[in-house]
């Protein structure tokens, strides 16, 4: 029992890695809401997309967008640089349970500073000059540690229950 514990908890680090058939870092997971309608499911992705600033469009039973988190890396220069990762977040709802895929991590300068590209070319696409070998890792280590919190973070609005109001003793 122990050992299915392990696995079932590790799964979604799992699956979010480069997809060698593709060649693209994608996330994926399937996810169970024990009586969740596809319309509760809905409009629970769509507050968390409105909370997390994603402009999501639905259509059908399929919510889409695109996400971004900043990431800070060493700079060419002195000191850090700052520098987003955008992504397309899909998730499609259905009674009972909603699939979400995390696809096409690119990673884009601010202010007109260096972009790096997609997350799964070896070198930023800038190149070495702007962004080094080791700041290019920082980056796509940082985009995994905040997939899996934004991905902690959907799971827990998805299948977040109406809250039982606390026993009252005037009641």
């Amino acid at each position: 029992m122990k050992y299915i514990f392990a696995i079932a908890a590790f799964l979604p680090l799992l699956l979010f890695a480069q997809n060698e058939s593709q060649g693209k870092y994608v996330y994926s997971e399937v996810v169970e809401v024990k009586n969740s309608t596809a319309k509760i499911l809905t409009t629970r992705a769509m507050d968390f997309l409105t909370f997390k600033k994603v402009e999501a469009k639905t259509v059908g039973n399929i919510i889409s967008g695109i996400g971004t988190f900043n990431v800070t890396y060493p700079s060419v220069k002195k000191g850090f640089d700052v520098g987003h990762v955008k992504f397309n977040i899909k998730i499609m709802v259905k009674d009972g349970k909603y699939k979400l895929d995390l696809t096409n991590f690119r990673h884009e300068g601010i202010h007109g500073k260096s972009s790096g590209g997609p997350l799964e070319l070896e070198k930023a696409e800038c190149g070495e000059a702007q962004i080094m070998a080791t700041a290019w890792e920082k980056i796509k280590e940082q985009t995994q540690e905040q997939i899996k919190t934004y991905v902690k973070e959907l799971k827990t609005k998805m299948g977040n229950p109406v809250k039982v109001a606390a026993p009252s003793s005037d009641f």
